[in-house]
């Protein structure tokens, strides 16, 4: 984990670099409910909002912890049913 968090600006820097799919076809889920501390996770929140708007994405913030899939599968499903409806356009 401590890795994990130390490479995150490394990351943010790759996904910047990365164009986006073309059109509507990407969904950000943010985990509101992080147990880290409030600044830095307002910072996370901040970044991962910013970054779906400048690609033209969907950004939601779900009720969770870190593992969104474990703790909130529904919100998964219904990014990727989203997902499937853009891309069949």
């Amino acid at each position: 984990m401590k890795r994990e968090f130390l490479a995150f600006e490394i990351s943010m820097q790759q996904l910047r670099l990365t164009p986006p799919p073309p059109g509507d076809k990407v969904v950000i889920l943010s985990a509101a409910q992080i147990e880290i501390r409030d600044a830095l996770r307002i910072i996370r929140l901040d970044e991962n909002a910013r970054w779906a708007k400048e690609v033209g994405a969907t950004h939601t913030y779900v009720q969770s912890g870190h593992s969104i899939h474990h703790e909130q599968p529904a919100a998964v499903i219904e990014a990727v049913k989203h997902v499937l409806a853009r891309s069949a356009r």
